[in-house]
């Protein structure tokens, strides 16, 4: 399937998730960055995050848009980078070959925040949330709607980073992947799991804004063994 066939279904999916419309709040949609980029690029890499902090959101604006433009965040220093910096500095090692230590630091150079528009991310729930997301309503709303299973089926993604979402996603990620998905390898590093086979890796992570252990062990982790994945 072509971009262009991508971006006419990722168009479909977003006004799925409009229609979750609430008197109270209003959903945000996400997916693929810039599509063309994502389907060129040599790997593809999919983000599994919660929900937006933002309750009771009743504006209409877009995650896709939001991230592409995370450079402007950045400079604004408005709050997404407690998220967002870290999720840079693993998406830029590992499309670049680099570790922490020789990644551009995102207050100095926003403008690595670029390379977000080369990767896919959503939210298991579209619709915005509270600052701590409550597991029940997670999982209600996935109970709800198949919106993620078609979006990571439609993605294809080469890597799957799962932002503390790894239990959720899990039977969704079986559904997909079947059979495959049981005969996957598995390895734990720094109390981080990754589950791999030729094809595809999964990375099951903490949040990029809480992981229990300094911010470059936890981005060096997953950069390092998806590149020695991808090398294989």
């Amino acid at each position: 399937m072509n971009y262009k066939e991508i971006q006419k279904q990722q168009n479909i999916i977003i006004k799925e998730i409009e229609s979750l419309r609430t008197d109270s709040c209003t959903p945000i949609p996400d997916g693929i960055i810039d599509v063309e980029k994502y389907v060129k690029g040599d790997l593809k890499i999919l983000w599994i995050n919660k929900e937006v902090n933002s309750e009771n959101d009743n504006d209409d604006w877009s995650l896709i848009d939001v991230i592409s433009d995370m450079k402007t965040r950045f400079v604004a220093k408005d709050g997404w980078s407690k998220t967002f910096s870290p999720l840079t500095y693993v998406v830029y090692g590992i499309l670049n070959n680099l570790v922490w230590e020789d990644i551009p630091n995102t207050n100095d150079k926003p403008e690595i925040a670029e390379v977000l528009q080369n990767i896919a991310y959503v939210n298991l729930k579209k619709l915005p949330g509270k600052e701590k997301a409550v597991h029940s309503e997670l999982k209600m709303h996935l109970s709800e709607n198949d919106i993620v299973k078609k979006q990571i089926k439609l993605f294809a993604p080469d890597v799957i980073i799962c932002g503390g979402t790894f239990d959720l996603a899990d039977g969704i990620l079986e559904e997909i992947y079947d059979g495959d998905y049981q005969k996957m390898k598995e390895k734990t590093e720094n109390k981080m799991k990754f589950y791999y086979d030729d094809n595809l890796m999964i990375v099951d992570a903490y949040h990029p804004s809480r992981p229990p252990m300094k911010q470059q062990i936890y981005c060096d982790t997953i950069i390092e063994n998806v590149i020695n994945w991808n090398k294989n």
